[in-house]
């Protein structure tokens, strides 16, 4: 699961700073960590009674009120004789109508979230028997929760003010959801094969796990049942359906099928959202070594939903992350191969109790890097590793906590920057020191050993050493079971007369709440201005180590782990020579983005020509998002016209990014002629990426208002997601100091062809646009007298703030004959403020 949360987290931070403040940090993290006691309880995965090997539904739903009632069949029996009562997990919100016992009614209790079943005579052990339960699931709201905030069902409910949005529902298993619509044993240490039929209104489709069966249409009820069946068996949480008014896609990779499903009138953003999921198939079963295990695999996009869930072979994901090629390089791609990622960590094998959920999400973290090093280089994986490690930096300034815990106060908790980006960090760490071979090896031998079976830590352990021979449990014993990181304070210095390079390295996490002296490999780095890095492998296993390093001269700098393979903390005092160095040389993006950024601190104003030249030279040898826009926004603000060659040829490169920081650098100067001949077709593209789009936009309408509005008219009238080009239009109309733009404005508020909300804006521009009243009162008025409702209340806005008194008799005839009570109070209030 990919919640949120963790959506929002930033990939990109470079540093940070921790400070505790007048207490000792061991001592406030004992106060306030959430993973230790009175907080958390000891937890361990529940003692089973019996064993279910099928689940069979028969869901029935109801969307006049949002209800639904089923009938659930377990096949399951007896591991221990004196077994009687056959106890499921079932919420309050239920309504347990009967129980069967192999066809016999059997009595039952049902209360906290309980359902206990009484047999007439303890079961035979390993002898299958049938329980079928029946039950109602009212529509009410529940108030238990889950790592993304929902459990259970969720209803999907039309809105007026959102026209878009049409019903349906969707359920959410992880972490104890699924108990709250359906009756089941409900924790990951059980699996059994499901089968769903589900019964919904004629014009919705359900997706639900596995293989798809026969629809079969009731016409006279006006209904379709759908059906679903998972052969091979999986953890009960991952047992998933959702439905609705939707629009599908079915795609194919190898011979899986793929289903994109999403929400009814959003097919335009199934290609840009969903058309790199077999690259990321291929990539994940070709480097695993294991193929994609399921039957199919559908991704629904659904109303209301944050972030992503990875259900078996048919991920819930949110409606909002929705995406077009348009918005950025498969900008929904993070999200949606976490959740494939899934399919295999946290699916096929399963965390077997909620303590090593990491096993789940720190996989899925990891893998959604590792396809980022694929898709999109080495930057973006070395943005992420810095990103996750700063992520989970943040959290460990409240607390620490190992890993792989058994001690938690509930299971949701688990789901925090440990489990997900420290986890992520910590099998790079592993990737690193065992190479990729071997690591790749150790997991494949894993998810093969344990296919269709709940999992444990040591078992992954066990299965490294068992693939590869390489003893990896002191690994786990530092990382993963114990709190904290590494923390290095270094220094060095050249000694002339032995020729030699003196590192120190102090280790100075406080070890006080159990973090370890870490015992591991660490990198060094000697730079050299013209020769570049020359790494020293060394092994850091003491508080405080001196290594020394032979050197027939002092190098220009020096990198601790320069290839960030550690999750760790690096203090080092450096002299300001030493950072032009580093931005030129240092193997990590983000060593040099922190050089780029110490190089600028130095300066005071705009750069020396020295300077400027060498950011020139910068710009040519680092091909790198992260540095090159970072030093075409600085010299785009040094307004230069000698940088105009630099940024005409930057406009022209492969890397968006870099591309529309040039087309800003340009905006900066008087636009030449071949300038505008550059950026016109950008500025009108309709295939071009948004921020270039933009940018271009931004350039022509500062240099020639009159030349560049036949570009306004035609982005506004565009076709983009979420209406993003031509909001961006009008909001660049609404701040030109010129009277040109009007017409512009006018033309947009009355095309009815144009989206509302887009007419709306339009609008609103009209509000602070540099106009007179006899330009724009006219229009306005007209609205006045066309339009109803919403329309009419923004037009009344406009006219009042602007105080165009024209409009009075007007005002008084909607106020006399307006149905609407707003309207009419609107229209009053605006009456008596123009009168005053």
């Amino acid at each position: 699961m990919l919640n949120s949360h963790k959506l929002s987290i930033g990939l990109a931070f470079t540093g940070i700073a921790l400070s505790f403040i007048g207490h000792s940090p061991a001592l406030a993290q004992t106060r306030s960590n959430p993973f230790l006691p009175p907080i958390a309880k000891l937890q361990h995965a529940p003692t089973r009674d019996y064993r279910v090997r099928h689940l069979k539904l028969i869901f029935n739903v109801h969307a006049e009120d949002n209800s639904a009632d089923g009938i659930v069949t377990h096949y399951l029996s007896a591991i221990r004789r004196g077994t009687r009562n056959i106890v499921m997990d079932a919420g309050d919100n239920l309504k347990i109508k009967t129980c069967l016992l192999n066809g016999q009614p059997a009595t039952f209790t049902h209360a906290k979230d309980q359902l206990t079943v009484n047999a007439p005579s303890p079961l035979i052990p390993d002898k299958e028997v049938t329980l079928q339960i029946t039950y109602q699931l009212p529509n009410q709201k529940i108030s238990a929760g889950s790592p993304n905030g929902a459990a259970g069902i969720h209803w999907i409910r039309t809105n007026p003010d959102q026209p878009d949005r049409r019903p349906g529902f969707w359920t959410q298993g992880e972490t104890t959801g699924n108990r709250y619509w359906l009756p089941l044993y409900d924790y990951p240490n059980q699996f059994s094969t499901t089968e769903t039929f589900v019964t919904v209104p004629d014009n919705w489709l359900v997706i639900g796990n596995g293989i798809e069966g026969k629809t079969v249409s009731d016409l006279a009820k006006k209904t379709k049942t759908y059906q679903w069946t998972m052969k091979q068996p999986h953890a009960p949480y991952l047992l998933s359906l959702a439905g609705g008014e939707l629009e599908l896609k079915r795609a194919k990779w190898r011979d899986i099928p793929l289903y994109y499903v999403v929400p009814k009138g959003k097919a335009d953003l199934i290609d840009g959202s969903f058309d790199d999921t077999p690259d990321m198939l291929e990539f994940f079963s070709t480097k695993l070594g294991v193929k994609y295990p399921w039957p199919k695999y559908a991704q629904n996009a659904m109303w209301d939903f944050g972030g992503g869930m990875e259900n078996v072979s048919a991920t819930t994901l949110g409606a909002g992350s929705l995406t077009d090629a348009r918005s950025g390089f498969h900008n929904m791609s993070g999200l949606n191969s976490h959740e494939l990622a899934h399919q295999w960590f946290g699916d096929l094998v399963t965390c077997k109790h909620w303590g090593d959920v990491w096993l789940n999400e720190s996989f899925a973290t990891f893998m959604e890097t590792y396809y980022h090093e694929h898709s999109m280089g080495e930057e973006q994986y070395q943005l992420e590793v810095n990103g996750n490690t700063n992520s989970y930096l943040n959290e460990a300034t409240r607390y620490k906590r190992p890993v792989s815990t058994h001690y938690y106060a509930a299971p949701d908790r688990m789901f925090d920057s440990h489990t997900y980006p420290k986890g992520g960090v910590i099998l790079h760490s592993l990737r690193r020191q065992l190479g990729d071979e071997n690591f790749l090896k150790g997991l494949n031998h894993y998810l093969t050993k344990y296919r269709h079976k709940p999992v444990e830590t040591h078992n992954l352990i066990e299965s490294f050493e068992e693939a590869t021979g390489v003893n990896v449990q002191p690994f786990f014993d530092q990382w993963i079971f114990k709190p904290g990181h590494l923390e290095m304070d270094a220094s060095w210095k050249y000694d002339e007369s032995a020729k030699m390079i003196v590192v120190t390295v102090k280790q100075t996490q406080d070890t006080a709440d159990g973090t370890p002296i870490y015992d591991t490999p660490l990198t060094l780095a000697l730079v050299r201005n013209g020769s570049g890095v020359e790494r020293f492998p060394v092994q850091l296993n003491q508080q405080s180590q001196e290594f020394r390093i032979p050197a027939t001269v002092r190098p220009d700098s020096l990198l601790i782990d320069p290839d960030q393979d550690l999750l760790r903390v690096v203090k080092i005092n450096r002299a300001d020579s030493e950072y032009p160095v580093l931005l030129r040389y240092a193997p990590n993006v983000n060593d040099r983005a922190q050089a780029l950024r110490k190089v600028l601190a130095q300066t005071t104003g705009n750069l020396s020509d020295a300077q400027t030249a060498q950011m020139v030279e910068v710009l040519k040898t680092d091909a790198s998002v992260t540095v090159g826009t970072q030093i075409l926004n600085t010299l785009g603000g040094m307004k230069r016209e000698s940088l105009r060659p630099v940024f005409e040829q930057e406009a022209q490169s492969k890397k968006w990014e870099r591309r529309a920081s040039a087309v800003r650098a340009l905006a900066q100067l008087p636009l030449t002629e071949q300038n505008v001949t550059l950026l016109k077709p950008l500025a009108k593209s309709d295939t071009e990426y948004y921020t270039i789009v933009e940018a271009s936009m931004q350039a022509l309408l500062k240099h020639d208002v009159a030349g560049s509005l036949e570009v306004f008219r035609h982005q506004i009238a565009s076709k983009t997601a979420s209406n993003r080009l031509a909001n961006r239009a009008l909001n660049l109309l609404e701040e030109s100091d010129s009277q040109l733009v009007t017409p512009v404005l006018l033309e947009a508020t009355a095309n009815k062809a144009l989206n509302k909300t887009i007419r709306l804006r339009a609008i609103r521009a009209l509000n602070t646009a540099k106009s007179t009243e006899d330009a724009v009162a006219p229009t306005l008025i007209r609205l006045l007298k066309e339009e109803k409702g919403d329309f009419q209340r923004l037009v009344i806005d406009v006219i009042q703030e602007r105080k165009f008194t024209s409009a009075v008799s007007v005002l008084k005839q909607v106020a006399q004959e307006s149905e609407d009570t707003k309207t009419v109070a609107k229209a009053k209030d605006a009456i008596a403020n123009l009168n005053r």
